[in-house]
């Protein structure tokens, strides 16, 4: 579940601001 935002972090900036968020 949560693997796959990081992964989308590498390519999507924002993503990775979400995922600190949670």
């Amino acid at each position: 579940g949560t693997n796959s935002i990081v992964y989308q972090s590498v390519s999507r900036p924002s993503s990775y601001h979400i995922q600190h968020l949670e």
